[in-house]
C-alpha cells in the first residue's frame, strides 16, 4: 500500500462514516514507531495502542512475559515518537492493556495518552456489578 493508498482509504472511510474519526490500532511491537509513520502518512485521526498487559490479567504468564513491550514503556515511547513527528497535538493516542486502577489510569494521562480504553476490567465491573 503507498501513501497515496492509505491517505484515499481514510478519505474515503471519513466521506462514508460522514466524518467520523479515523483511526487504527496497534499492538506495541518493536517496530511500534515505524507503525505510527505508516498510519501518520495516511492522515489518520487517532491511534491506539494496545500494550503487553492487554488481555493478560487472567491470562497465561507467556502472554505477558513474552509478548509485546510492556504497556507503559509503550506508551512512552509513543508519546516520544509523536512529539519528535510534531504529531501529538494533530492526533490522539489511546493507550489500553492492564489498566484496572485509577492511578494507573491517572499515571498514562499523566505521560500523554489522550484517552485509556478498558476491555477486561470493565467487563468484570459490569458482571460483578
Amino acid at each position: 500500500m503507498t501513501p497515496g493508498d492509505r491517505e484515499k482509504l481514510v478519505s474515503h472511510l471519513r466521506r462514508i462514516t460522514h466524518g467520523a474519526p479515523i483511526g487504527a490500532k496497534l499492538a506495541a511491537g518493536n517496530s511500534l514507531e515505524q507503525d505510527r509513520d505508516f498510519l501518520l502518512a495516511g492522515g489518520v485521526d487517532f491511534i491506539a495502542v494496545e500494550g503487553a498487559h492487554a488481555t493478560s490479567k487472567s491470562g497465561p504468564p507467556i502472554l505477558l512475559d513474552d509478548f509485546d513491550l510492556p504497556t507503559m514503556h509503550a506508551l512512552c515511547r509513543a508519546v516520544r515518537h509523536l512529539e519528535a513527528r510534531q504529531a501529538k497535538e494533530r492526533l490522539s493516542l489511546i493507550i489500553s492493556g492492564g489498566f484496572a486502577t485509577p492511578g494507573d489510569m491517572l499515571k498514562a494521562l499523566a505521560i500523554g495518552a489522550d484517552a485509556i480504553y478498558l476491555g477486561t476490567t470493565a467487563r468484570f465491573a459490569v458482571s460483578h456489578f
